[in-house]
């Protein structure tokens, strides 16, 4: 097998392709020509005429897409709650409808990750102590 003349980790043409490449210039071209002004007057009237397809492309491009707001979750959290109960409580209150599945699935991926976070945080000063370094 034959030894690659660049080491692992470069890239064979750090330079990149060269400019003025065939469809760099092409798309100058189109861009910058009367075609591509032509190109959208034609989107425009087929849009305009009921060509959904057309209409579709202008709104994609033009229109941001709408997201849907996020409202505060508010969930009755039993008194000094552990982890466990309050995934408890989140699926309850998925379960009664008081709050979505999405919403639901959101808490317990946050539950989960402060979890996961306390787990390490537990561990640090038994490892130093292990190690020896307090």
């Amino acid at each position: 097998m034959p030894t690659p003349k660049w080491k692992p980790g470069q890239s064979g043409n750090p330079k990149g392709r060269k400019p003025g490449t065939q469809y760099q210039k092409k798309f100058a071209e189109a861009v910058s020509g009367e075609e591509f002004r032509d190109l959208v007057r034609n989107v425009l009237a087929a849009a305009q005429s009921g060509d959904m397809q057309a209409a579709g492309l202008i709104l994609n491009r033009m229109v941001p897409a709408l997201r849907p707001a996020a409202e505060p979750v508010r969930i009755d959290w039993p008194e000094a709650s552990g982890p466990l109960e309050q995934a408890q409580a989140v699926l309850t209150a998925v379960a009664n409808g008081v709050i979505t599945p999405g919403d639901g699935k959101a808490l317990l991926d946050g539950l989960a990750a402060v979890v996961r976070i306390q787990e390490v945080a537990d561990l640090i000063p038994r490892l130093e102590l292990l190690e020896g370094k307090t």
